[in-house]
């Protein structure tokens, strides 16, 4: 009974030092891999530190506008007609109650 029992503490020991090194080697992988992209962005820091931010202003010539006098009319404006006028008034007629 006793060596059943260190057999299945020795496996459990071996499976837990597998799971063990199994995280470490990825942790390694994640640190690797962090290194390389911040390396990456410090590299691409360098780039865009090196280009002016501020470009500089191109010189425009400006034309000078002279002002167009104004045209002034002197037609009559006719005023709008109304809706109402055209339509002639509703005859009444005489309703079968009225009889």
């Amino acid at each position: 009974m006793e060596f059943l029992i260190a057999i299945i503490i020795f496996v459990l020991i071996v499976i837990l030092f597998n799971k063990v090194s199994q995280l470490k080697k990825q942790l390694d992988y994640q640190e690797t891999k962090l290194k390389y992209l911040q390396e990456q962005l410090d590299a691409k820091e360098i780039k865009t530190e090196s280009k002016p931010i501020v470009e500089q202003p191109k010189i425009v010539e400006e034309k000078k506008i002279e002002p167009q006098p104004e045209v002034v009319s002197y037609n009559k404006v006719e005023t709008p007609k109304r809706i109402f006028d055209e339509i002639p008034p509703r005859q009444t007629t005489e309703s079968s109650f009225d009889k």
